[in-house]
């Protein structure tokens, strides 16, 4: 735990369980979303179609907040599109999409790594 604490000194987002936040919302709710986390200190930018928010002016694009539009393909390769934000279980403190949902969204992700990773 000391260790944690001095590197979140000099890196907070080093300590996080992952350094980046991906948050799916209807693209409807976009610009109201995008108004409150500018309010909050957010800075909002885009790259190659994706969206996103840093922690901050100085904060690391590896850090950032992702925006996942609900029933949208991430990338134009991906078989099937993201869940629909009620696809989620209530459980916590906050909306969670549901484990095969999920499983769904990841799986294109996860096979385009591995089939990096073997035609290395």
């Amino acid at each position: 735990m000391p260790s944690l604490l001095f590197v979140s000194r000099i890196d907070e987002a080093a300590v996080r369980n992952t350094p980046d936040v991906d948050i799916l919302i209807r693209r409807e709710d976009f610009e109201r979303i995008k108004m409150a986390l500018d309010e909050a200190g957010f800075v909002y930018g885009s790259s190659k179609n994706v969206e996103f928010f840093l922690d901050g002016p100085d904060a690391k694009i590896r850090d950032a907040i992702h925006i996942l539009f609900a029933d949208e393909k991430v990338r134009d390769r991906y078989l099937a599109p993201t869940p629909d934000v009620s696809e989620s279980d209530h459980a916590g403190q906050f909306p969670i999409v549901d484990l095969e949902s999920l499983i769904r969204m990841s799986l294109p992700r996860i096979v385009t790594k591995i089939a990096l990773i073997c035609a290395t």
